[in-house]
């Protein structure tokens, strides 16, 4: 964190990687969790249902966060698409909240790195976009247009 000193406004940047780590140590400790609920699995087969299993994904990518906005990227509309083969082939169309944005491959590795964890997902491809242009008056929930305060 030493290094956070010159550039005070990173402090969400260097706390991501340390939050993601503890809190990997409390799934890892978890009394309930099975072996494979520890390592972040959800199980050796994709459900059979399409609609399940972009259920299962759209789960687990509420759990990638904007680290500048702090929300996760499904609630801000950042994710446009998922789409699920049987055999386990992933494919996230994205975008992000500004073309310069300084955090675009923290936000790609989180994205990647939440549906990998799921143990029937073999490959993710991930494509960000920018069109149609991101826009959180239209494309962000509810709950999020509330944070922001969009009404």
């Amino acid at each position: 964190m030493a290094g956070v000193k010159k550039y005070p406004v990173r402090i969400k940047c260097a706390n991501l990687a340390w939050q993601t780590f503890l809190d990997g140590v409390e799934k890892h400790k978890s009394p309930d969790a099975t072996p494979a609920q520890a390592a972040g699995s959800n199980g050796p087969n994709p459900p059979k249902d399409a609609t399940t299993r972009e259920q299962q994904l759209t789960e687990a990518l509420k759990e990638v966060m904007d680290p500048e906005i702090d929300m996760n990227v499904v609630d801000l509309g950042l994710i446009y698409g998922v789409e699920a083969t049987a055999d386990g082939k992933v494919r996230v169309t994205y975008s992000l909240t500004s073309p310069g944005c300084p955090l675009g491959p923290v936000i790609k590795a989180g994205i990647d790195g939440a549906l990998l964890r799921i143990s029937w997902v073999k490959d993710v491809q991930s494509e960000l976009v920018w069109q149609p242009a991101w826009d959180p008056a239209t494309m962000a929930s509810e709950e999020a247009k509330m944070e922001l305060g969009i009404w």
